[in-house]
């Protein structure tokens, strides 16, 4: 079903990232939650008005007499009682704008209040606003064919979202990689979407494959999707995760002007460039001579 229709919302990945910041309490992970969340879709509990038949999203109030919207990952962290008359189904952000504009007449927001019971205060509200409409204006800023759009964003993707995203939790992505494969690869390419409406990819538009090249190294190797190509796309890549060190590196085969080349995206999301890259059957080779010729000098 069109998921703007039903209330059958997933967001096991978001309550997963709820819960580890709520035990953390680190920046680092509310960070990862804030670029994850926005996009997202949730569930708000409302009321509605008998004249009119419009919906109009249900308030809580904390002791000092205070309003909070209280917004829900999925049906079944909503109250039983009293019973909802009506559920919306909108973006975080469209429900977080409604606080950032409501004047001051709601203090914050508050997610899974009878469960996570996460809040998010008025200025971390506005700042969410703020950001997630300046990404939106630098997107309709930029003029772009409807083609030179999809080469944008999986440029963006391969050398800026799914590296970052590596390099900050490589437990995590290689869990997910094992698992889940091309599943788990098309979601974060679609969350990593500004469009999404025009996301075009499917599972089967990638292929994932992880292989033990020692006791200690992981390696994912990832095909990209062969539609949509351009100068800055990558054919392949490949994480490279030492599990006993915890180090990680991330290697692509690279469409450049000069030809095919083997790449690598640094810690700092900087491009770096081997030359030509190796026939396919060697490239894995030349990853791992690259990676223990960098350990012994080091």
């Amino acid at each position: 079903m069109d998921p703007n229709l039903t209330v059958e919302v997933n967001n096991d990945e978001l309550d997963k990232l709820i819960d580890t910041y709520r035990e953390t309490k680190e920046v680092k992970e509310l960070n990862t939650l804030l670029n994850y969340l926005p996009n997202r879709r949730i569930l708000v509990a409302s009321s509605v008005n008998a004249e009119t038949k419009q919906a109009s999203p249900c308030l809580i109030q904390n002791s000092q007499g205070e309003n909070y919207l209280p917004v829900y990952t999925a049906l079944k962290h909503l109250p039983k009682e009293p019973k909802t008359q009506a559920i919306l189904n909108m973006t975080y952000f469209s429900a977080n704008a409604m606080v950032a504009n409501a004047n001051g007449k709601i203090k914050g927001v508050v997610i899974n209040p009878f469960t996570s019971n996460l809040v998010f205060e008025f200025p971390l509200v506005k700042k969410i606003m703020d950001v997630e409409t300046q990404k939106q204006k630098q997107v309709r800023n930029i003029k772009m064919t409807p083609e030179q759009y999809m080469v944008f964003e999986r440029v963006a993707f391969e050398k800026g979202f799914l590296p970052k995203k590596f390099f900050e939790n490589p437990e995590e992505v290689m869990t997910q990689l094992k698992e889940q494969k091309e599943t788990y690869l098309d979601q974060l390419f679609e969350e990593s979407y500004k469009e999404k409406r025009m996301y075009p990819y499917l599972e089967e538009d990638f292929s994932v494959m992880l292989m033990n090249v020692s006791d200690e190294q992981m390696v994912a190797r990832i095909e990209f999707p062969t539609k949509d190509v351009g100068i800055g796309t990558s054919i392949r890549g490949f994480l490279c995760w030492n599990k006993e060190a915890n180090t990680t590196r991330y290697f692509l085969i690279d469409r450049a002007k000069e030809g095919i080349m083997l790449s690598e995206i640094t810690k700092k999301l900087s491009l770096q460039t081997y030359g030509q890259a190796p026939v396919e059957g060697a490239e894995l080779q030349r990853i791992v001579d690259l990676i223990q010729s960098s350990e012994l000098t080091s």
